[in-house]
């Protein structure tokens, strides 16, 4: 009885295990066709997206991602706020070179920057 409860309790830590490594971990993103921001880096208390995605090319290699967020009524902070440095995922790569502004005013915009010396 003991040998089959210590299996029966190895198998449910195992299969707890490969689920936490299975799910995904929420991150700023910016596709080809939707940018979605998390909490952590807006400071507004849902995840936002929106299809507003302008990307600039430099001469020098550089791409910068900027996209523009709606923020609902019931969400708008109070004042603005600012985060810097957190990390963005897009489809020319990652990079923490980044930035987002929310205002009361009802909007995020989120700047990630990718140097040429980064790709």
């Amino acid at each position: 009885m003991r040998i089959e409860l210590l299996i029966f309790t190895l198998i449910l830590a195992m299969m707890s295990i490969s689920l936490t490594f299975g799910q995904a971990i929420p991150v700023t993103s910016v596709t080809h066709s939707e940018c979605t921001i998390i909490p952590e880096d807006s400071g507004i208390a849902e995840p936002l997206t929106t299809n507003t995605i302008q990307l600039i090319s430099t001469s020098d290699g550089d791409n910068i991602f900027q996209c523009i967020f709606q923020i609902p009524e019931r969400l708008r902070p109070a004042i603005t706020m600012f985060r810097f440095g957190f990390d963005c995922s897009t489809y020319l790569g990652d990079t923490d070179a980044s930035s987002a502004m929310s205002s009361p005013e009802g909007q995020v915009i989120l700047t990630c920057s990718l140097m040429a010396e980064e790709e």
